[in-house]
């Protein structure tokens, strides 16, 4: 179902599939394969096997989660944007590749559609490349920033949130957002990290890949929740609604910040 909204169309994801559909999704594995050839590779190079299980996994460079980028767009603020994370069900639910049937985790993954549509046609963002997805599936050991933030809100009382903006112009950027949720079995509550990174891609890179050269905003806090899916959600949701702001600023417009969903609204 299509709805018109303000000039661009939503496309709801509040569907049941048929039996006929629930078959097609099981044996798309080919079409999911294609999706995470990229992270496969990416695993292989950089998480090296341990020749002794107990041995934690060395520290790995952050960067190594970062893959080519397309140029610049010329048009409106100029910003290329790809979220990354290391939820797979996050990732294939927001790029339409796997089907979702909870009300309200639909309301948080339509959400972010219709954000980044949003921006793609108000502001004329893109995607890290013009053929990729706007998510990406990164594993763990490169998610391990915003894991630390979530750690930061372990002792947090119960429904907070702190967020440290660090820049609120964004424009001409290549730009990185990344999420991470944890939870304690038995616990009501969630906790959960997110963070925007500036990337820079100097002129004699010919891979593209480009640096990290500073952090936009980062922020941590406790919502509600009861499933480590559900802090996943959260932290997401977080994270959306923290580069909603930050567009509106760099576009010019006056808003002020307010609690994200996942505080405000409870959807859990």
């Amino acid at each position: 179902m299509e709805e018109s909204m303000a000039g661009f169309v939503v496309v709801s994801l509040l569907w049941q599939p048929s039996a006929a559909e629930n078959l097609w999704w099981m044996n798309a594995d080919s079409r999911f394969k294609l999706k995470n050839d990229a992270d496969g590779a990416l695993i292989k190079r950089v998480l090296k096997p341990m020749k002794d299980d107990k041995v934690e996994a060395p520290e790995v460079d952050q960067d190594e989660a970062l893959f080519r980028w397309d140029v610049r767009p010329c048009s409106e603020i100029g910003v290329r944007l790809e979220l990354l994370g290391d939820s797979n069900l996050i990732v294939n639910w927001t790029n339409a590749i796997w089907p979702m049937n909870n009300f309200q985790q639909q309301l948080i993954v339509s959400n972010a559609q219709t954000k980044l549509w949003k921006w793609h046609a108000d502001l004329g963002v893109l995607p890290r490349r013009n053929c990729e997805d706007w998510l990406r599936h990164v594993p763990r050991e490169l998610n391990t920033n915003c894991d630390a933030l979530a750690h930061c809100a372990d002792d947090m009382d119960r429904h907070d949130l702190i967020v440290d903006f660090k820049n609120y112009d964004i424009s001409s950027k290549f730009i990185v957002g990344k999420w991470d949720g944890g939870y304690i079995e038995g616990k009501d509550t969630v906790t959960i990290g997110f963070c925007v990174d500036e990337i820079e891609i100097e002129d004699n890179d010919a891979s593209r890949k480009g640096k990290t050269i500073g952090r936009v905003v980062s922020g941590y806090g406790r919502c509600p929740g009861n499933s480590a899916i559900k802090a996943e959600l959260c932290a997401f949701d977080c994270l959306i609604h923290t580069l909603d702001f930050l567009f509106s600023k760099t576009n010019g417009k006056y808003v002020q910040w307010s609690a994200p969903p996942a505080f405000s609204e409870r959807l859990f």
